[in-house]
């Protein structure tokens, strides 16, 4: 379980260094098959609808001299594949992909030049339905002025890449023991051409006196698969191929890309190494790519390991995995369309993290998790500001507790979306979170922690589901409100959303702060089961003062009711319940203890 809130600043001092303890990931791809999807969850289709169709705004191609990425988006997970040849006939197939996806992006390799390809990409998803796109060709050709990698000049990785305005070309998957490739001009495009570059296969770290200030702090720390120097700074780009880390499993630094550039597009990238990130750096345009990270490890949770970082325009990616945080979005980001699974390994695991972000935007994304702390999306620290989230399905299971992270001992929390530690004029609108608990995991929908320093924050016509499946699961509720123990916390407004539970739809107040100044108008609260522990609303924890909260032209369905209220603590606790006439609030009862 967490600490309380005073105890919760002492535990920070006193783990900063705390390392994971590390555990098995190999399951994490059944487990996704198993928990999410249309059979397993109804609310999977309320954005997406009901039949299975391509979304034509996903597509997306790349050819080059011997290779191709083909990409399309589904409204609904499926396995897909694509099938193609140098006829109408087809006749060729890829693998198919080991589970279902709403992003499909394959890569067809050793074709030829000058040739034209047919090809179309065919999905089934898990009710057996099937979906194909329209058959289209394309044709390699030759990339005029190319610099192809080997060369006579650069026989073998490393590879240094220092001609302005060229595209560089892999004939052939390499193999580096340390750094792989380093682009140090300007206009520079690397083409992997559906090679696979292997960086850190030994371990060291090959940075010398002239690194830092060539590359920045991060290439002393490390070796990179592909990194950028600052003369290739808003203007390299990446695309079609994979990034694999090697055996020498580097920790920190030893990071598959560190960009500055436009473009990463159709790239594979694969790292496992202790406390080491995807992609870090600064990217424009970040799109069709896949990430796995298949690690466990971190050395230092608040410094952070992130699937994608540093990229101002995040969309149609596919993060099969990641240990900590998939997406950490800077100022001015636009995140959407993407597919994001993350196995939460340590403390603040997140699908979108907003952390002194400020005007951005997180939509249409598709966000799914388990583990240690799992939040869908948060905002979290102050200066967050200006943040829209919208239509996003965040579908998240917590399970029995484990001890991969020493921090708070054995948990398992599942958290949809979540506002803490400041930030002004956020907005969760249109959403569904969905998160399920089970032999002694946690849960949370929305997570809210007021306080003075946190204010315009809302949700909005959210359909949220927070259902325990087993006696061993009764922590936390649907929506939390647990912040600052001071009536001067800043209400948080709930308007218009629609709330299943089968154990509690509100709690005020738990063990991480006190729910205070709450308005909640027009909501839906729908009881499901006949857990016998059910209360609409659960108010009280330790001496914290829970009140100021009211709940206004609430609708109550299927047993919901404010009768069925459990309080706890030795706090003073209290709720009011009333309408909206003519706009101004009429009370019609106040609820407290006896």
């Amino acid at each position: 379980m967490h600490l309380s809130r005073t105890l919760f600043v002492v535990s920070v001092l006193t783990t900063l260094m705390l390392i994971g303890r590390g555990f098995a990931a190999e399951d994490f791809s059944q487990f996704c098959r198993d928990t999410f999807g249309v059979k397993q969850e109804p609310l999977t289709t309320h954005l997406a609808g009901d039949e299975l169709r391509i979304i034509p705004e996903g597509v997306w191609t790349h050819f080059s001299e011997n290779s191709a990425t083909l990409a399309i988006e589904s409204n609904l997970p499926m396995i897909s594949h694509v099938e193609y040849g140098e006829t109408d006939a087809l006749g060729s197939k890829s693998e198919p992909t080991e589970r279902p996806f709403y992003l499909h992006i394959h890569r067809l390799t050793g074709l030829q030049t000058g040739k034209t390809y047919h090809y179309r990409i065919v999905g089934t998803d898990e009710r057996g339905k099937t979906v194909a796109s329209n058959t289209n060709t394309f044709t390699l050709e030759k990339v005029k002025d190319a610099i192809y990698l080997p060369n006579p000049q650069q026989p073998a990785a490393p590879f240094r890449l220092d001609q302005a305005d060229k595209t560089y070309i892999l004939t052939q998957d390499i193999v580096a023991s340390g750094t792989a490739i380093s682009i140090v001009a300007a206009g520079v495009t690397l083409d992997l051409n559906g090679h696979t570059v292997t960086y850190n296969d030994v371990a060291g770290n090959d940075a010398d006196g002239k690194t830092q200030q060539e590359f920045g702090f991060v290439a002393t720390q490390g070796v990179q698969g592909v990194r950028c120097g600052y003369a290739a700074r808003g203007s390299a780009k990446l695309l079609n191929g994979t990034i694999r880390q090697g055996k020498g499993n580097g920790g920190y630094g030893s990071i598959p890309v560190y960009f500055r550039g436009t473009e990463i597009a159709g790239v594979t990238i694969e790292y496992h190494g202790p406390q080491v990130s995807g992609v870090y750096g600064e990217v424009k345009d970040f799109h069709h790519n896949i990430i796995n990270d298949s690690g466990s490890e971190l050395t230092n949770r608040h410094q952070g390991v992130e699937a994608i970082g540093g990229a101002t325009n995040v969309h149609h990616n596919l993060v099969k995995r990641a240990r900590q945080r998939a997406v950490n979005a800077i100022s001015s980001s636009k995140i959407s369309h993407n597919e994001l699974y993350v196995d939460s390994c340590a403390t603040n695991s997140f699908g979108i993290m907003f952390y002194k972000s400020t005007k951005c935007e997180a939509t249409e994304n598709r966000i799914f998790g388990r583990g240690y702390l799992m939040i869908g999306i948060g905002t979290v620290s102050e200066g967050v500001a200006d943040i829209k989230v919208s239509k996003n399905l965040i579908h998240l299971q917590s399970h029995k507790p484990d001890e991969r992270w020493a921090e708070y001992g054995a948990q398992s929390g599942a958290y949809g979306v979540r506002v803490t530690w400041g930030g002004n004029n956020i907005e969760y609108a249109d959403n569904v979170i969905v998160s399920k608990g089970r032999d002694g995991g946690m849960v949370r929908g929305v997570w809210f922690c007021p306080t003075p320093k946190i204010e315009n924050v809302s949700f909005k016509r959210n359909l949220i589901k927070v259902e325990v499946e087993n006696a061993t699961s009764d922590k936390w509720g649907a929506i939390v409100v647990s912040g600052d123990n001071t009536p001067d916390a800043k209400p948080g407004l709930f308007e218009g959303n629609t709330i299943w539970s089968n154990f509690c739809h509100v709690r005020l107040g738990e063990e991480y702060g006190t729910g205070v100044n709450a308005r909640f108008v027009n909501n839906t609260f729908i009881r499901t089961g006949e857990d016998e522990r059910y209360a609409t609303v659960i108010c009280g924890f330790g001496n914290f003062n829970n009140e100021g909260t009211v709940f206004l032209d609430t609708k109550l369905e299927g047993g919901a009711s404010f009768d069925r209220v459990k309080w706890e603590g030795e706090g003073r606790n209290n709720f009011k319940v009333g309408r909206v006439v003519d706009g101004k609030d009429v009370i019609d009862k106040e609820y407290k203890p006896g």
